[in-house]
């Protein structure tokens, strides 16, 4: 008979602690491991839109004064910011992609999920920057951090040596007096895709900067160095208040813009307007997101209107392509009765401004886009929509924002060519200008087009329109070429 005691008394308890430590740490290290490896799978288009500003927003948490440099200029893509140094808990928070959310930790990082686009412009990436260990910095000098493993051990095995890696800098790690402490990340690229990943984050780079430098406070300014070499600055001025509208000069060597917007009494949103002066209205960008937290949402770019609109309280899809806003989720609703409420204080705001803008302001017509998804595959978001975009065309078509030859008339007053008259670019002068001998409070010739599918989006109840019949009952009931004044018009 086996005796119990002496058996338990052979065994080797601190090996024993080890191997149960190790294989915590295993199991730990495998979750870390198995979300990068799943992270990777979902890139797509989106998260390489979305890369740069996660970035950014990395950097931004990281200072008050952020200011970052975007460089395309030697063959790969490097990102640098004047943000606090890492300490040993947020660089470690890098390597296992975790956010660091200790607020006892100054440098809070955040390295989660949104960090995992960025590889679209390469698996592996180094780190220059100083390590802060208890107030003295060490420094940090293309610190490699490899995530090309495709197989979980592998991963593991990586994020274990990166781990040491920072125990040995801690350890053996070169103390710097240096002052200027940048933080740049340059990524490797190793495929045509990631090249063409890195190629294609800068479009639209230029339109989203004076946006995202005009919302978000501790970012005041942003430089791209192009593939050339060539930079290009961009500086945050100091934001004033003129007649309920807030002007953000946004200056660089090629010259300075202003961007242009409103803010709700509580700042608890802020709509970016379409205007390029205080009386000049500009058209809808469609290659730009409508709705911004902070940053753009891509995936908003059609959201159905010309006014880009930003709240810190969005609650945003988890694809970060939009915002909740009607489902038949019971778990989302808190979500989407929040942003549906937001989305209201800033229509209200929209409304004021075109109100009292509309009828002064240069091409009002840029104004009056209004072409909400109606037609998606979600009936419930199709159902919100609509309400939406009634009400939005309601206030819309009592405002003066159709140019006649006459003056200024709104919506509701005017007549609009059916398309079927406009289908022919040569003969649209000729019709213009009989259409005009019955009819006076129509668009201008350069604005008939528009206004015909502006008034096709709205889908009014009974809009004023006028067909083929129309005019050939009021020629036949002239009955004479004397009549007009140049009776070619007729043929």
């Amino acid at each position: 008979m086996c005796n119990y005691q002496e058996t338990n008394s052979n065994i080797d308890r601190d090996q024993a602690l080890r191997d149960a430590i190790d294989e915590s740490r295993s199991a730990d290290l495998k979750q870390h491991a198995d979300k990068l490896i799943q992270g990777f799978v979902k890139l797509d288009d989106s998260s390489v839109k979305r890369a740069v500003w996660e970035l950014v927003q990395n950097a931004c948490d990281l200072s008050t004064e952020c200011k970052v440099i975007i460089d395309y200029s030697k063959g790969s893509f490097s990102f640098s910011h004047n943000g606090k140094p890492f300490k040993s808990a947020t660089l470690i928070s890098l390597i296992k992609q975790v956010s660091n959310n200790d607020d006892k930790i100054e440098n809070v990082g955040q390295f989660g999920t949104g960090f995992i686009s960025t590889h679209v412009f390469g698996r592996k990436f180094t780190i220059n920057s100083f390590l802060d260990v208890k107030g003295k910095f060490i420094k940090v000098r293309d610190f490699l951090v490899d995530r090309s493993a495709t197989e979980s051990e592998t991963m593991v095995k990586s994020i274990q040596d990166q781990e040491n890696d920072v125990y040995s800098l801690i350890k053996i790690g070169e103390i710097t007096q240096e002052t200027d402490k940048l933080t740049t990340f340059t990524y490797l690229p190793s495929s045509k895709v990631e090249h063409q990943n890195i190629t294609e984050s800068t479009t639209n780079l230029q339109e989203y900067i004076p946006l995202v430098l005009t919302l978000n406070k501790k970012l005041i300014s942003v430089t791209i160095i192009n593939k050339n070499g060539e930079e290009k600055t961009f500086k945050k001025g100091v934001k004033t208040l003129l007649n309920g509208c807030y002007i953000t000069p946004i200056e660089t060597d090629q010259g300075d813009t202003d961007v242009f917007s409103l803010k709700d009494d509580a700042e608890e949103l802020e709509v970016i307007l379409p205007l390029s002066k205080i009386d000049l209205t500009i058209p809808n960008n469609e290659r730009v997101a409508k709705l911004f937290l902070f940053y753009p949402l891509i995936g908003t770019e059609e959201w159905g209107c010309n006014f880009i609109i930003h709240s810190k309280y969005f609650q945003p899809t988890e694809s970060r392509d939009g915002i909740h806003l009607k489902s038949a989720n019971e778990q989302n609703r808190q979500d989407e009765s929040k942003n549906r409420l937001l989305i209201n204080k800033a229509s209200e705001l929209i409304f004021e401004f075109v109100k009292k803008q509309g009828p002064v302001v240069k091409h009002p017509i840029n104004l009056a886009r209004i072409n909400f998804n109606v037609d998606g595959e979600k009936q419930l978001l199709n159902e919100y929509f609509q309400g939406l975009k009634a009400t939005w065309v309601e206030h819309f078509r009592q405002i003066q924002l159709v140019e006649t030859e006459s003056g200024r008339l709104d919506p509701s007053s005017a007549w609009f060519f059916e398309r079927e008259l406009l289908l022919d670019e040569e003969s649209l002068s000729s019709i213009y200008s009989v259409v005009s001998k019955y009819w006076k409070n129509v668009p201008r010739i350069d604005l008939v087009r528009d206004w015909t599918s502006i008034i096709e989006e709205w889908k009014l109840a009974s809009p004023q329109i006028i067909k083929i019949k129309d005019l050939i009952i009021n020629i036949e009931k002239d009955g004479s070429l004397q009549s007009f004044e140049n009776p070619d018009d007729l043929y």
